[in-house]
């Protein structure tokens, strides 16, 4: 008799032992749940906000154009496959290489990529100062 009331403490342990890992496994699981479709999209969501915009006009500003037509201070310019109407204070010739300073409604201005090394600095400036906007 005495040896059936170990057997059956025994089995009560086992029982307890696996209902505590079904339940770790359940809180595990939701726990997981909870970071990969709550967290994790808030996170990206967060992070993407201070991404620079690849698109719209301040996705031009700092791009390296291909001049295609010029004609004393304005022409096109190939950018991403696409012609955009361009202005210039200099005149530039067809196959320089041009730099997007500022959009106005559909016509970018550009300046002479090797004239000016500082374009990318002030292209971020002004990125910066329309995002705050």
């Amino acid at each position: 008799m005495h040896l059936i009331a170990v057997v059956g403490v025994g089995f009560k342990t086992n029982k307890a032992m696996a209902k505590s890992i079904l339940i770790a496994l359940v809180i595990g699981f939701l726990l997981f749940e909870f970071v990969e479709h709550l967290l994790l999209p808030l996170a990206c969501f967060i992070l993407g906000k201070k991404r620079r915009s690849t698109t719209g006009a301040e996705g031009m500003l700092g791009k390296v154009v291909e001049v295609r037509q010029w004609n004393r201070n304005e022409g096109q310019v190939l950018v991403n496959g696409e012609f955009w109407k361009a202005v210039s204070e200099v005149p530039l010739a067809e196959g320089d290489e041009a730099v997007i300073y500022d959009v106005k409604g559909l016509i970018l201005k550009v300046r002479l990529a090797e004239r000016d090394r500082c374009l990318e600095e002030e292209a971020s400036l002004l990125r910066s100062s329309r995002m705050t906007r």
